[in-house]
C-alpha cells in the first residue's frame, strides 16, 4: 500500500464500541503487521509488548496485547485510565505503511527524549495529521503508539521538526 492510498478502514465505525467483526478485523490487522511478520526501521527491528491485558484495570481490551490496547486506545486526562479511540483504531494499518515509507519526502522523521528520557522517533505523515512514535530499546525499537495529531500538536510538531532538522543527532549524521 502507498502512503497516498491510506483511508480509514470502516466508514461506519463507532465512536463508542466496536462491533465484534470490526474488533476482529482490527486485531487481525495488528496480528498480522506487528506479531505474525517482521518490520524493520533502518535496518533495527520493530518490536511489541505481546503481553496480554488482564483486567480492565490494565486497559480496555481484556486478553488482547498490551501494544494493541495502547495503539487503539488513549489516555482520559481526569480519569487516566484508557478509552477506546475511534480514529486511532481506524487507522491502525497506517503505522506499517507509515514505517515501511519511513524515506519518503512526506514523512517527517524527527527524534525527541521524552520526561523519562527515553529516545523516540517520531514519524509524522503531515498531510494526513498522523505520526507513529517509536522507542530506542536496544537492540530493537519498540512500537508505541500511532495517533492523530491535532491542531495544537501539529504547531508544536513543526516546531520541532524544525529545530531537529537544525541540529546534529544520531538521525542527522
Amino acid at each position: 500500500m502507498e502512503l497516498e492510498d491510506l483511508e480509514d478502514l470502516f466508514e461506519d465505525l463507532d465512536a463508542a464500541v466496536l462491533k465484534t467483526e470490526q474488533l476482529h478485523r482490527i486485531y487481525g490487522i495488528y496480528l498480522n503487521d506487528f506479531v505474525h511478520s517482521d518490520l524493520f526501521f533502518e535496518g533495527k527491528k520493530v518490536i511489541v509488548n505481546t503481553g496480554l491485558v488482564r483486567s480492565k484495570r490494565e486497559g480496555y481490551f481484556v486478553n488482547k496485547q498490551i501494544s494493541f490496547d495502547h495503539i487503539v486506545t488513549r489516555e482520559n486526562k481526569y480519569s487516566g485510565k484508557r478509552q477506546y479511540d475511534k480514529d486511532r483504531a481506524n487507522k491502525i494499518h497506517w503505522i506499517r505503511v507509515i514505517i515501511e515509507n519511513c524515506t519518503h519526502p512526506s514523512i517527517k522523521m524527527f527524534e525527541k527524549v521524552d520526561r523519562s528520557g527515553n529516545r523516540n522517533i517520531l514519524l509524522w505523515y503531515e498531510e494526513k495529521n498522523y505520526v507513529v512514535i517509536l522507542r530506542e530499546k536496544r537492540p530493537d525499537l519498540f512500537l508505541v503508539t500511532g495517533y492523530c495529531v491535532d491542531v495544537i500538536e501539529q504547531g508544536r510538531f513543526r516546531s520541532e521538526y524544525k529545530a531537529y532538522k537544525n541540529k546534529k543527532t544520531s538521525l542527522r549524521k
